[in-house]
């Protein structure tokens, strides 16, 4: 775990809110969603840029990460936030506490998956709404490659099946897959990636809710 938490320290103390995606495309995992109030929980919060969006339309918005630089950057992009440095294997929540839980491009970095994915069923409430964005292994460059830019600190990719298995053997039920088009709406030859079918897209977005 050290060793992944140095990772994101040094990332996010060197590019900031620009860590990962431009701060606007945040706003279509908001459009996902199905509810906008309630309490809000972003599970590896990273510097916040999802938190900032959930707090013009949450209630209550929380976000956990490992990274102390990470929740320095979201303090400032997420003032009304409550921001928690810990793991996403062990949230200190009350059990059935959140309306919406979420986490984007950070399970698949987890030690313990299956817990990660226990804690988050335990926190959300029996009608909560979870949004999960994992990498996908069957993308023509993972394939070639092993995995992303983050392999090198301990990355699990899966086919879509395989993530569906696995969410619901946790106890979900998937009611919306898709492909995340962020790369293939931003990058210069993005539209080779709009070419694809959705199980070889880069990343998947799974909407979740409770068996």
């Amino acid at each position: 775990m050290d060793k992944i938490t140095d990772w994101y320290d040094d990332w996010h103390e060197a590019n900031g809110r620009d860590s990962w995606r431009k701060k606007r495309w945040y706003w279509h995992y908001i459009e996902l969603l199905p509810v906008y109030s309630g309490k809000f929980l972003d599970v590896g919060c990273g510097v916040g840029n999802l938190l900032s969006h959930a707090t013009e339309v949450f209630d209550e918005c929380h976000g956990v990460d490992i990274s102390g630089n990470g929740l320095i950057v979201a303090s400032e992009n997420a003032p009304t936030a409550r921001l928690h440095r810990g793991s996403g294997c062990d949230l200190r929540f009350p059990s059935k506490y959140f309306d919406c839980v979420v986490n984007t491009g950070a399970l698949e970095h987890f030690p313990d998956i299956d817990k990660a994915l226990s804690e988050m069923h335990r926190v959300g409430k029996d009608d909560a709404t979870f949004l999960i964005v994992v990498p996908n292994k069957l993308f023509p460059l993972n394939l070639l490659k092993g995995g992303t830019v983050q392999e090198e600190i301990g990355e699990t990719t899966k086919t879509p099946w395989a993530w569906t298995k696995q969410f619901e053997d946790a106890g979900f039920e998937v009611v919306l897959l898709k492909a995340d088009r962020y790369h293939a709406e931003t990058r210069r030859f993005g539209w080779l990636l709009r070419l694809l079918p959705m199980c070889l897209s880069y990343v998947l977005e799974f909407v979740l809710v409770k068996k």
